[in-house]
């Protein structure tokens, strides 16, 4: 037997928009709040239409095909007309819900609002969900907390180096790189270590102020307005809470050494970091400050005298003594002397070092004259 599906839609057509009209006006009287959306109406009527047109459309295709009513499609329609029901508990009881919420606590007590037994049976979680985020004390305490802090802070140095040969990356000692961004930017890894340590104490609050929060319960006035089950809102609302708290950031300073090197034509790529914390930073500083009281002491210029170095220096000067311009072909013998003596804080490089004679070394002995000639 041939149906006609496009002419059953038709038929039915009348029938489901004169059923979803009473549905929406029987909707409109169990609500009876007039700052409810019109938006939500129309959506509760549309979804009914649809419903109803789907429940009448099978219902007339199953009676054409068996000629007559079949079980099958009895229980279609029963499950439909529950499904409405339950969405016009849902949007009767959300809507009492905000505007009680609207009125104030005082007012609450006049008038109850218990979910009905659809709602009990049906999308439970869904409505608890919902009123949760109405009515929940405890849960709209932590958003509110959560507006007034802010974890977003890179707590990571980054420092990259490219090397250009693939021994100079296979011998690369980033300790050495470490020690010397330690000293010259001491002072902003200072700040940075300060900042991480302030937004370390900020979610130390964070954690005792939300964990007050979560000690607290929504008053039990209150949901007695709405339902049945406190314990069963409370601990939805406990775990709805938690979930909202704002994770631990674990901000810990630290320093990347990001080193690599390309082949030439791009065919190898190689590439490594290494990453230094807070300790090793403050291990860099200890270090760097004994370096530094080391490079202080006299040992330590004479060492840095070497035979290079002396050489470097009687080229610079000629190979003769700068005070009286004899060289060794006149018989003496040339000395590098420190301008300003290591015993009075001089230091072994190039600006304070000169080739002078034995003689003219010897007579200035470790004199200096600050204001004269030297």
């Amino acid at each position: 037997m041939e149906i006609n599906i496009q002419a059953l839609i038709v038929k039915s057509l009348p029938f489901a928009a004169i059923f979803s009209f009473g549905m929406l006006i029987l909707t409109y009287l169990k609500i009876n709040t007039k700052g409810y959306p019109f938006k939500n109406y129309l959506g509760f009527y549309l979804l009914s239409l649809v419903a109803s047109l789907i429940m009448m459309t099978e219902y007339q295709y199953f009676s054409a095909m068996y000629n007559d009513k079949v079980y099958v499609d009895v229980l279609l329609n029963i499950v439909a007309l529950v499904f409405l029901l339950v969405k016009l508990d849902e949007m009767t009881t959300l809507s009492k819900i905000k505007s009680r919420k609207n009125l104030g606590v005082n007012d609450l007590t006049d008038s109850t609002v218990h979910m009905t037994p659809l709602l009990e049976i049906f999308f439970t979680k869904k409505i608890y969900k919902k009123a949760i985020e109405l009515i929940g004390e405890q849960y709209n305490q932590i958003l509110k907390l959560n507006t007034g802090y802010s974890f977003d802070v890179d707590d990571t140095i980054n420092f990259s180096i490219e090397l250009n040969s693939k021994n100079k990356f296979d011998k690369y000692e980033p300790d050495k790189d470490f020690l010397r961004l330690c000293k010259e930017c001491k002072k902003e890894y200072e700040d940075k270590i300060e900042e991480i340590n302030v937004y370390n104490n900020f979610y130390h609050i964070y954690t005792v102020k939300s964990s007050n929060i979560l000690c607290l319960n929504t008053n039990e006035n209150i949901i007695k307005n709405y339902f049945k089950n406190i314990d069963k809102f409370q601990t939805m609302e406990r775990e709805m809470a938690q979930k909202k708290l704002i994770p631990n950031p674990k901000l810990a300073f630290k320093v990347c050494i990001y080193f690599s090197y390309i082949s030439p034509k791009g065919r190898n790529y190689y590439e490594d970091e290494v990453y230094y914390d807070s300790e090793d930073f403050y291990d860099a500083c200890t270090y760097n400050d004994e370096l530094e009281k080391k490079k202080q002491t006299k040992q330590y210029q004479r060492q840095l005298m070497t035979q290079k170095l002396r050489y470097k220096i009687l080229q610079r000067d000629g190979f003769k003594c700068v005070i009286c311009g004899r060289t060794a072909d006149d018989g003496i013998k040339l000395h590098v002397d420190h301008i300003l003596p290591v015993a009075k804080g001089g230091k072994t490089v190039e600006s304070n070092l000169r080739t002078l004679c034995e003689d003219c070394n010897m007579g200035k002995s470790d004199s200096y004259d600050k204001n004269g000639i030297n």
